[in-house]
């Protein structure tokens, strides 16, 4: 499965150890980022909320997945 499907599309599959892999690991990560840019550029906290806003969805998405796993599966 690609990041960018990972991240963004509600259908699929996903287990615990790919939610912290590719979606928790990265997403702290860029929040740092987010963080330090917002304080080195003197923003105010724009692009800090910028970036939780625009991080809900794919957190979502990751969720949605995740529990879709975690039930059974009907045959």
């Amino acid at each position: 499965m690609k990041l960018v499907h990972t991240w963004f599309s509600y259908q699929g599959h996903l287990t615990g150890f790919d939610f912290i892999v590719k979606g928790f690991t990265p997403g702290i990560l860029l929040g740092v980022l987010a963080m330090r840019a917002d304080t080195a550029f003197d923003a105010r906290g724009i692009l800090l909320f910028s970036y939780l806003t625009f991080s809900l969805w794919p957190a979502s998405a990751m969720l949605w997945k995740l529990a879709r796993s975690a039930k059974p599966q009907k045959l």
